[in-house]
């Protein structure tokens, strides 16, 4: 009867010790592969010195807007002038736009881009990346430290609307970990 009782235990045991294996190889993989780049000293130190007036700003390449047809290249890593006046979190997205998905009408899509320019008037939401696809010159509009050109971009795409159905889909950063762009298709 013991024996049965420790044989149906160490069952149990196998099977809690391969999933706490399998955890620490997922640990291991997000360490030493995905995040093996992040260098967390160099990132307080250059958010210190931001604080502190004493960095120094990159030349803008762009006026906002990029190509679709190359992609978008994340604004927090090419391209970026610096946002002086806020030090916000690229992946604070506002999760009231993930419930446009899929096929919309027009003044849903304006109502969305209204949106994107409320919240690029805060400091708290990520001035997300919005591509237009199939309308608007397939415009793709990127941050790049300019909150006004960024809204003007957006007024542009919003100005280029014609009546009609959009897809919206997302994409996201990393392992689909935060939404980094929303794509705007014309039907």
């Amino acid at each position: 009867m013991i024996l049965e009782i420790l044989q149906g235990l160490w069952k149990w045991i196998k099977w809690i010790l391969a999933i706490i294996i399998v955890g620490l190889l997922i640990l291991a993989l997000r360490i030493f592969v995905f995040d093996k780049d992040y260098d967390g000293v160099k990132r307080v130190s250059d958010r210190t010195s931001k604080t502190n007036g004493s960095s120094t700003s990159t030349t803008e390449t762009g006026d906002g807007k990029g190509s679709a047809k190359g992609g978008i290249a994340n604004a927090t890593k090419t391209g970026y002038t610096g946002d002086a006046e806020h030090d916000y979190n690229v992946s604070n997205f506002d999760e009231w736009f993930l419930m446009y998905e899929g096929e919309q009408y027009d003044g849903a899509i304006r109502n969305m881009l209204e949106h994107q320019i409320e919240n690029s008037k805060g400091n708290f939401y990520a001035r997300t990346s919005i591509t237009a696809v199939g309308f608007a010159d397939d415009m793709a509009i990127v941050y790049e430290g300019d909150v006004e050109a960024y809204q003007k971009a957006i007024r542009e795409m919003e100005d280029a609307l014609i009546q009609g159905t959009y897809e919206v889909s997302f994409k996201y950063a990393g392992i689909m970990t935060y939404v980094n762009e929303i794509v705007i298709t014309k039907k």
